[in-house]
């Protein structure tokens, strides 16, 4: 791998010379392999300053270089963490959409929780539309993408504290592209359509604003995954009070016209 134009703090992310995978994601355009990595610049001031970029490969994998900067702590210094889980979908017009944590209670300084940020990108990755606040999609935890065949476009995540609640949630874009996002909470259809005897969401621990194993019923941290091509299987958790045990549960999600 090469590239990269600062050097990157190899501590901060143990055992991948500064790069996190985990909370990324890939995708493959026109033959060309694009990788997002999470990297702390050894310039910036605090080690949970991270900061998002796109790496790319045109011998499948072989060998990747830098391509971009999708987000960076750089350019936004009022983040206590930094642009940096996050997910990367392909759209039907070509397009990459890019929806990522900048805020979600682990900063070092005031652990503020706010809402998914999103960029987007018309020339393959190589630049990034400025980010903005990602419309009607308040969620802050690692991100997933899905664009379904059929059209919409899906996103899960949640842990929305400052919107009052800690909820597993799903976002649907109807037109395919994140310019407006529609809330579905995933407690409310669990607790409706799960078997007798299946542990169900307690509304006072779902709508608290309690971080993670601090009194909360999830960690919020979910899976998209696609069924065909107008349904998708959403997996999500459950805990104990303090985080003692997870239960892991998935749902299947069906879109008609």
């Amino acid at each position: 791998f090469v590239g990269l134009p600062s050097s990157s703090k190899a501590s901060r992310f143990t055992g991948s010379n500064g790069l996190r995978f985990g909370g990324a994601a890939s995708v493959v355009r026109n033959g060309v392999h694009l990788q997002t990595a999470i990297v702390a610049f050894s310039d910036m001031k605090n080690d949970t300053d991270a900061t998002s970029v796109v790496l790319y490969s045109s011998d499948d994998g072989f060998s990747y270089s830098y391509l971009s900067t999708i987000a960076s702590a750089a350019d936004n210094p009022w983040s206590d963490e930094g642009p940096n889980e996050h997910a990367m979908e392909l759209l039907a017009d070509g397009s990459l959409l890019v929806v990522f944590r900048i805020d979600c209670g682990d900063g070092p300084n005031f652990h503020p929780f706010v809402p998914y940020w999103q960029t987007r990108s018309r020339d393959g990755g190589k630049s990034w539309d400025a980010p903005v606040p990602s419309p009607g999609a308040p969620g802050c935890a690692y991100p997933h993408l899905l664009r379904l065949e059929s059209g919409p476009l899906l996103l899960s995540g949640g842990r929305s504290l400052y919107a009052g609640t800690n909820d597993n949630d799903l976002w649907v874009s109807w037109a395919g592209d994140g310019s407006a996002w529609e809330r579905h909470a995933i407690s409310a259809a669990h607790n409706a359509l799960a078997p007798a005897g299946t542990p169900e969401f307690d509304p006072t621990r779902v709508n608290a604003t309690m971080p993670e194993c601090a009194g909360a019923q999830t960690v919020a941290y979910t899976s998209l995954v696609a069924r065909g091509a107008s349904s998708a299987v959403i997996g999500y958790d459950m805990t104990s009070l303090h985080c003692e045990n997870h239960t892991g549960f998935a749902m299947l999600v069906e879109f008609t016209q």
